[in-house]
């Protein structure tokens, strides 16, 4: 096994019950969000959901690519897998009353990213997809709203404990919010700048 292979694992086996912190979490996920945007009722939102690497800008032609990526991919993916697991999604979805839709790997599964994800979570997402993404829809709900006030909500890992989270509209008259939250002591709290 080489030396990154070992490290993922050793990170995988320290944040192996990681997921029972997040759910402390990602039910209540939008209340910052409305915070600061009273009233509004979200009916979409848009998961920033695996990262597949970084990205490369090969222009102009014959030119060393530039290559970046704002996250460590492994670990990365680790951890929203384990913050969104089919659990966490479907409460998510039914609790807020929205649809909830994402990007998925489906090509890739078989590879890179079968270590990574839970086979319950990946049938889950393929069982409702749409081309390669999944929608998840509240009970009863089977496509997304006209006029849908949508958000796209990204999650940073500073470290398995520090979260930063983005939200984005896509809608206008809506602010966005960027939050950071701590889990210490039994619960997750803001971390002022």
């Amino acid at each position: 096994m080489r030396m990154k292979e070992k490290k993922i694992e050793k990170f995988r086996e320290d944040n192996s019950t990681i997921e029972n912190i997040y759910n402390k979490l990602n039910g209540n996920l939008l209340k910052y969000f409305s915070e600061k945007n009273k009233s509004i009722k979200v009916d979409l939102v848009y998961l920033k959901f695996m990262d597949y690497g970084p990205s490369c800008v090969y222009y102009p032609r014959n030119y060393v690519p530039t290559c970046t990526s704002s996250r460590k991919t492994d670990e990365y993916n680790f951890l929203l897998t384990k913050f969104w697991s089919k659990k966490a999604l479907a409460h998510f979805v039914q609790k807020n009353n929205l649809a909830v839709s994402l990007k998925y790997p489906f090509k890739e599964y078989g590879t890179s990213f079968s270590p990574v994800l839970l086979e319950e979570l990946h049938n889950y997402l393929k069982s409702n997809s749409v081309g390669s993404t999944s929608y998840i829809f509240p009970q009863g709900q089977k496509k997304v709203k006209e006029n849908a006030v949508t958000i796209v909500l990204e999650i940073r890992f500073l470290n398995p404990y520090i979260l930063e989270i983005t939200y984005t509209p896509s809608s206008g008259g809506l602010y966005p919010v960027s939050k950071k939250l701590e889990y210490r002591n039994g619960k997750w709290n803001d971390l002022k700048e």
